[in-house]
């Protein structure tokens, strides 16, 4: 089953190379939705909410690899046929 996320060596490198444990951190704005706590007022917290770096990049590999089966799996084999017939654009765009 191919996979454009884990069969694809230079991207692994990449993200295996990266700085994204910085990335996470801005991006998670510090992982304050792991430490929200409706005691506080606060609308979580939130189940799935990365609590460090190492959760975030785990959450964000995965999601990769998600996206790279469907890609692989279903998106390029019917890429082709599709390119063939085109897009048609309904009335309302």
């Amino acid at each position: 089953m191919p996979n454009f996320f884990t069969d694809n060596a230079d991207i692994r490198f990449l993200f295996d190379h990266i700085d994204l444990a910085t990335l996470a951190r801005i991006q998670e704005d510090d992982f304050a939705d792991a430490r929200r706590s409706p005691s506080n007022g606060d609308p979580g917290p939130f189940d799935y909410a990365p609590a460090d770096a190492a959760d975030a990049i785990d959450n964000y590999r995965r999601i990769l690899e998600i996206a790279g089966q469907i890609a692989g799996e279903i998106i390029a084999p019917r890429a082709e046929q599709i390119d063939e017939e085109g897009n048609t654009l309904n009335e309302d765009g």
